[in-house]
Order: structure tokens, then sequence, then C-alpha cells
């Protein structure tokens, strides 16, 4: 895992989140202003300026940001507890100490305590627009007001139809606000869920597409037939091999890189080698598979030449490897390079693990043994531990959406309070207005979603790029077939 990129993304993610907290808190704001209309009425005939009354609203809120920031506090430690616990088990620790640090505290507090107080002069903006006579001769709602384009396309609708229809595009700043902040929402879910799929992905990629063998020996010494020999005659071995290993330095013109070339026979069955479209490659007789990476580094592809410690073989092709990435040589022209280490690879019964290490324990050059079972188990559970922020991520951003779909359909209601009685007059139930409003957020909703997927995918490639290293690739997983396949 990238640091490094890990640290961008713990700066972009609450500044994300800090924007959007923003806009919601300006909305209810604005909703409590609007509510209160009456009362800042009231106040401003008894000689009380917009200024004080803003600085009141300031004050109210800082005390709530206060209890906010404490409650939240709470909430911080007990998911930072479950997450070192989660980690200690993990990695099979005796103990953790988890540390709140003092700076990480006072800067969390002033960040949101200005968040807060900057919603709250933008929203008290509205005050300069609320005067007593406003409020005590509140204009009705006239259908004269709405465009001829608006009164086209809502000519069938019913009057309570139209009516609701016409409040939820009328106020077009509201209704922008509402639109970017369930976006925002929808496209950092979908971020969310895209890295989760993309480390699937990659476990898939590299146990089950390419590694094909149970265990991988490692000695001392260079191995020779008769090594290879005795683990092929163990019962328990159904098929064995030298996997020989090359640390090498490949050069093209100027560029070089050093990197690691296995060669195994063209007709071994341990490993696949996949092209980016996930399409089998044929392990070559002849010359040399290029992992894409390390080829694009070095400027190359399909068909050129390439220099391995001062001797030039044709690539045959170019694969595809999101983790552990090695070069491939073909075992003819393998023998053309200085070999650094062999190791062994088998297909062997799996319950006869233990047996396996007691035989080899006994040989003085043996070091140790991978078994791919175990490794996969270990991979699994190292990659699940990615889960834990996107479902922190996913949590919070269903709930923001919540709120913003709370707050804008109760403003338009409050707003509309007096038309809605006459609607209610006029024979339609309760039922029928909630219809009409629960009509309107699932159109704000698919808006919502139109727009922020496409912001999704971007986010998301730019989250994966950023939190990749040099040695593990997050891919994005365009599909439910390329995730689940």
């Amino acid at each position: 895992m990238n640091i490094v990129g890990i640290e961008k993304l713990t700066t972009l993610v609450p500044i994300v989140f800090y924007i959007i907290i923003l806009i919601v808190l300006c909305l209810f704001i604005t909703l409590i202003i609007k509510q209160s209309q009456k009362e800042i009425a009231i106040l401003r005939l008894h000689g009380i300026s917009k200024n004080k009354i803003r600085l009141g609203l300031c004050i109210n809120n800082l005390l709530v940001s206060l209890f906010g920031i404490v409650l939240g506090f709470g909430i911080g430690i007990l998911l930072m507890m479950y997450i070192v616990s989660y980690y200690k088990n993990f990695f099979s620790l005796p103990t953790t100490v988890y540390q709140i640090n003092a700076w990480s505290i006072i800067l969390s507090t002033i960040i949101t305590i200005i968040v807060i107080e900057l919603a709250t002069v933008i929203a008290s903006a509205k005050l300069d627009r609320i005067t007593p006579i406003e409020v005590l001769s509140k204009k009705e709602y006239k259908y004269k007001d709405v465009s001829k384009f608006t009164n086209f396309i809502t000519s069938k609708f019913n009057p309570l139809r139209k009516f609701s229809f016409i409040v939820f595009i009328r106020n077009k700043s509201r209704l922008i606000l509402g639109i970017i902040c369930t976006s925002a929402t929808v496209a950092l879910m979908f971020s969310s869920l895209a890295y989760v799929a993309s480390k699937d992905k990659i476990f898939k990629n590299y146990f089950y597409d390419r590694i094909n063998y149970d265990a991988q020996v490692f000695k001392k010494e260079k191995l020779s037939d008769e090594n290879l020999n005795k683990i092929k005659s163990l019962k328990y071995v159904k098929k064995a091999d030298l996997l020989r290993y090359y640390n090498v330095t490949l050069k093209n013109n100027r560029k070089e890189v050093d990197t690691v070339i296995n060669a195994l026979d063209n007709t071994n069955e341990y490993i696949r080698l996949h092209d980016k479209n996930n399409n089998l490659i044929k392990y070559p007789e002849n010359g040399i598979v290029l992992e894409e990476h390390i080829a694009d580094s070095l400027g190359l592809k399909k068909n050129d030449e390439v220099e391995v410690n001062g001797v030039k073989f044709n690539i045959v092709d170019i694969s595809f490897q999101s983790m552990g990435r090695v070069n491939y040589i073909s075992l003819e022209d393998s023998y053309k390079l200085e070999s650094s280490f062999d190791t062994i690879v088998t297909k062997m019964d799996r319950s006869k693990k233990e047996e396996l290490l007691n035989e080899l324990s006994k040989e003085n050059d043996y070091i140790y043994t991978v078994f791919i079972d175990n490794l996969k188990e270990y991979n699994k559970k190292f990659f699940d531990s990615y889960t834990i922020p996107s479902i922190i991520i996913i949590v919070f951003s269903l709930i923001i959406g919540y709120i913003i779909i709370i707050n804008l359909n109760t403003y338009n209601i409050i707003d509309q309070k007096k038309n809605l009685s006459i609607f209610k007059t006029q024979g339609f139930s309760y039922k029928d207005i909630s219809k009409n409003w629960f009509i309107q957020s699932i159109i704000q909703c698919i808006i919502s979603v139109i727009i922020g997927l496409p912001i999704g995918v971007i986010l998301s490639k730019i989250i994966l790029k950023t939190v990749s290293s040099p040695r593990r690739e997050f891919i994005y997983a365009s599909g439910i077939k390329e995730v689940c396949s």
C-alpha cells in the first residue's frame, strides 16, 4: 500500500466532507431562519438590529458545535479503538497503544467551528430580506410566476402534482445546491464501493487467475535435478518443477529498470499470464514476456528488443499484473543469463503440509516454504482491512444524503404550508400530498445519481491511483461482470 497516497487520501476525504457539510448547514440554517420569520420580525420591531440577530445565531451555533465536537471525538475514539483492536488481532500483536494527538484535536475543533460559523454567516444573509411588513403581508403563490414552458409540460398534471413540481423547480439555487450535495455523496459512496471492488479484483487476479501451484520451496544453494527429483518422489506431491529467479537490469536506449525475471518451461501449468483484457498469454518458447508497467517505463512494446544484463531478447508479449510484477523468459533463453537463485513449485495434497515441512527440515540448505493457501488467507485478511475506511465513508455519505433530502423537503413544505392547507380543503388527502413530495425526492435522487456516478468514476480512479504503489496497483473495476467473474 502506498503510504504517501494514504496520507493524501486522509486529507482529501475530510476536505470533501467539510465542503458537503458546509452546504448542508447553509440549507439547514436557512430553514431555521425561514421557520423563525415571525420571531425575527418581532425582534426587528423592538429595535434589535440584523447584526445582533446574526451574532445570536453564531453564538447559538457555536454552543451546538461544541456539543457536536465532543460527541464526534467520542465516536472517533470508539472507532479508533475498534480499528486498533482489529489490526492487533490481524497482526497477532501482544499489545497495542493508541495515542490522541493534541494538535489533531485542536485543528479539528478549529476547522469544525470555522465551517459552522461560516455556514451561519452565509445563511444569515437571508436576514437582510426579512422585514416586518414582508412577514405580515406575505404574497400568495401564483402560477403566473411560472414560465410558459413549465406550464406546458405540467398542463396534464392535476393541481396538486403541478403545484408540487413547480415548488420543486422554482427555487433554482436550493434545487442546485441539493443536487450538488446529493451528487457528491453518491460520488463518495460509488468511489468507496469501487475501492472495495478493486481490491477484490487484485486478489482474484493474483491468487485465482495467475498462481496455479500449492507450495514454493526455497533453499540456500542453487537447486539441481537431484533436489527436484527428491521432492517429486514424495507420494503426496503430484507435480514439481524448478522456478528460476533472475535479478536483472533491463535497458532500452538510456532507460533502465532493475527487476526480476522468472523462467519456466513453456508447457508448465504453474503460472498463467494474462494481458490487460484478461486474455490468456501463452508462455514463451523463445523470448521474454515483459510486465506492462515495466514495458511502459522503458518505452517498449510487443516485438521490440530489450537488453537484459547485456543480452538482447525479443519481447513476444506484454502481461498485466496488478500485484507482484514479474517478467517471464523462456527456459531456453534463460540459460543465457546467470541465475540468481532457484525455487521448486509443486502441486500437492494440501492436507500434507506438515509432512512436507518435516521432510524438508531434515536438509541443511532448507530455508522455508510458502504455501499458497496460507498466503491467500493472510492476504485476504489484509485486503479485507481496506474495507473499514470504505464502510465508514459509505455510512457517513448515506447519513448526509438522507439529511439533505429531508432538509430540502421540510424547507419546501414550510415554505408552502398555507398553499398545502388549501389543497387539503379541496379534498386532497395527506397521502396524496406525501406521495407527490416522495416523487419529488425520487426525481432529485435520480438526477443526483446521473450527475454523481460520472463524478464517482473520476473520483474513484483518482483515489485508486493515489493509493497504488509500485508493488500493488488498484485497478478500476468498470463492470459487475469484471468484478464477479
